[in-house]
């Protein structure tokens, strides 16, 4: 924290220079030494590298980024960020000021002096350039902290007007907006694209049998680029060449295995015009294919991935475990150590890359991801979007398209971890996300709910279309409907020639466009059909326990159907026919007097309040009577 005695001068200071002069001796906390009045500023990257940042303001604006950026670091306005939330606050803080800097000139001597048309007329642009609501927010909520933490500490030149948000009409469009943005995610999750799970399965059976199969070839290989690297550039294809030539180790990998033949190959020899390339995608596609592995099964994000150590520790138990530090939702920029068991084939490819690692630099020790063995010397990272690079790296190498996002990877995982475990599957998803709270895993395995509920929509639509040219058929072929939904329909009337056909088709046509609106859900259950109107509670009884007052948007489920008593539920003639055969083995099966005593725990009534041995006695019975009008007729 910065010494009370300095802040209280501060407040005293009435000149730009009386502030540098004051405060020019402090350091910006967590910033790789950088002082007060350095240019650029020295901010880490979520792999908590450096990374240079120029401050391209002038005059009063450039003393007040310095100064609120001083304070917000050491803890004075709001919370600190933490790691490369420093870099994205002073990111936002810059671009604001520089536009209003643009606006007025440099020449402003008081900030009070911004008038509330500059800050409208940014955000504005800002809105109609396609910003979300949630991330202006974020940008507004820097200048009211500005206002009522910081304003109080500042000299007066440096302080802005406490009414300049509160005449800003702009502020209330994006603070509903937010709100908006934010119940929307509740539902549905935020608008990053869920990474389709069926185009994910065979790229990572591919990339399981690569580090299985060919993880040594690849050893060798790096070895081998290694020792090359220290030879003259008119010698390295020369070595590589003579290398598969007269290596005695027989290459698995099939391309290192085909440029092995055509290197033994003296007729074929000549035919070589890329040396290089078949050695250097064999080790991007092992590298490609681990990180796939650890990022899709750890749930590391990239950064972390990136800051790893090489070697990793594992506690064994029933599983690998293992340890990893999750900085971006911590509590401090220490870090939080979150372990959690991974499975076998995870910890083989970190191994991998932890040897890949080793061989290029000669060290036991250090990250374990650094440049691939291409570069003249090994070069420290000192971003995450080399791992996204990697992947996309890979996917062009196994001709396959669509490469995922590391975030993307943590999607699949975590959804899959939910859907798999009914009881704890968002608290096992929290720890294996690295997340503080159970919301934040929610919006996670939201992302899914738009691709599911679309595929889920689309099924239903496809069972339903079955189902009803199931219906259809029993209309036209003179077959009666039975039980409370199938009476409905058939109004008690018969139809006789044409007409059998144009009522079946209006029937099907009508109740398909109400499938397709969401009005209907038609199912099959184990002893009938039932046709739900969404809409009415009264119609979904069986349905119980998951919406009281509305059934739109949700699926029925077929196991909460009770058929005998649903007044949405449809037998045809067969299924009752199925009925009379399953009663007759029941009653074959097993001893009348075990019935008899069976039957005694068990009471079945019907409207009347009768007593029925049977639930189906009703239906079975109508049907009887009719086909005995039929067989008499």
């Amino acid at each position: 924290m910065i010494p009370q005695h300095i802040r209280l001068q501060l407040k005293q200071c009435h000149t730009v220079n009386e502030v540098y002069h004051l405060l020019n001796h402090l350091m910006f906390p967590g910033t790789f030494n950088t002082y007060f009045a350095n240019n650029p500023l020295m901010l880490p990257t979520s792999i908590l590298k450096p990374s240079k940042m120029p401050i391209k303001l002038e005059g009063i604006f450039e003393l007040a980024f310095r100064v609120i950026t001083l304070l917000k670091f050491h803890g004075h306005v709001g919370d600190i960020p933490l790691n490369s939330g420093k870099k994205a606050y002073c990111y936002d803080l810059h671009h604001i000021l520089k536009n209003i800097q643009n606006d007025l000139g440099s020449s402003i001597q008081r900030l009070d002096e911004i008038p509330t048309t500059n800050i409208e007329k940014y955000f504005y642009n800002k809105i109609e350039k396609g910003l979300s609501f949630s991330h202006l927010s974020m940008k507004l909520f820097k200048i009211k902290e500005w206002i009522t933490d910081a304003n109080s500490q500042l000299p007066y030149f440096l302080r802005l007007d406490e009414s300049l948000l509160s005449n800003a009409s702009v502020c209330y469009k994006i603070n509903a907006g937010a709100q908006e943005e934010e119940r929307h995610r509740q539902v549905l999750g935020s608008k990053r694209t869920p990474y389709p799970l069926d185009q994910l399965k065979p790229v990572l059976e591919k990339a399981m049998t690569y580090i299985k199969n060919y993880s040594e070839d690849v050893f060798l290989v790096v070895e081998q680029y290694k020792y090359i690297k220290t030879l003259t550039q008119a010698k390295q294809k020369t070595q590589l060449r003579y290398h598969f030539a007269n290596t005695t180790h027989q290459y698995s990998e099939p391309d290192l295995l085909k440029f092995q033949k055509l290197c033994q190959s003296k007729i074929n020899r000549k035919k070589i015009t890329t040396t290089h390339l078949p050695p250097m995608n064999a080790m991007k596609k092992l590298e490609g294919a681990c990180i796939l592995i650890v990022t899709l099964m750890t749930g590391m994000r990239a950064s972390e991935l990136m800051i790893l150590e090489r070697f990793p520790v594992f506690r064994h138990d029933d599983h690998a475990h293992l340890t990893r530090i999750v900085r971006k939702t911590a509590a401090d920029e220490g870090g939080e150590e979150v372990e959690m068991p991974i499975p076998l084939i995870a910890k083989e490819a970190l191994l991998i890359l932890s040897k890949i690692a080793q061989i290029k630099d000669s060290q036991e020790t250090g990250p374990l991801i650094n440049t691939t063995i291409m570069y003249t010397g090994v070069k420290e990272l000192s971003h995450a979007s080399y791992i996204r690079g990697i992947l996309k790296t890979y996917y062009n190498l196994i001709n396959e398209k669509n490469p995922p996002t590391p975030h993307q990877l943590r999607h699949v995982m975590a959804f899959i971890i939910v859907y798999l475990n009914d009881k704890d599957g968002l608290e096992l998803a929290r720890i294996f996300l690295g997340h503080t709270s159970i919301k934040m895993t929610l919006r996670y395995v939201g992302h899914y709910n738009l691709y599911y509920q679309k595929v889920i929509k689309d099924l239903e639509e496809q069972e339903a279309k079955r189902l009803l040219l199931v219906i259809s058929k029993e209309i036209k072929e003179g077959h009666k409907l039975y039980n409370y939904k199938g009476e409905h329909i058939m109004n008690n009337t018969s139809f006789l020639g044409s007409y059998v056909e144009d009522f079946a088709d209006l029937l099907h046509q009508d109740l398909l466009q109400l499938v397709q609106e969401g009005e209907l859900a038609i199912l099959q259950t184990p002893i009938c059909l039932c046709i739900h109107d969404r809409s009415n509670p009264n119609e979904m009884a069986c349905q119980r326990g998951f919406n009281l007052d509305s059934f739109i948007g949700e699926s029925p489920q077929p196991a909460r159907c009770e058929g005998n008593i649903c007044c949405s539920s449809i037998f045809t003639e067969q299924h009752i026919k199925e009925l009379k055969k399953q009663t007759q083995l029941l009653q074959d099966q097993y001893p009348k007097e075990l019935r008899e005593r069976l039957m005694q725990n068990t009471y079945f009534t019907d409207e009347n309040l009768e007593e029925m041995t049977n639930p189906y006695t009703k239906i079975i019975k109508k049907y009887d009577e009719d086909q005995g009008r039929v067989s008499n007729g």
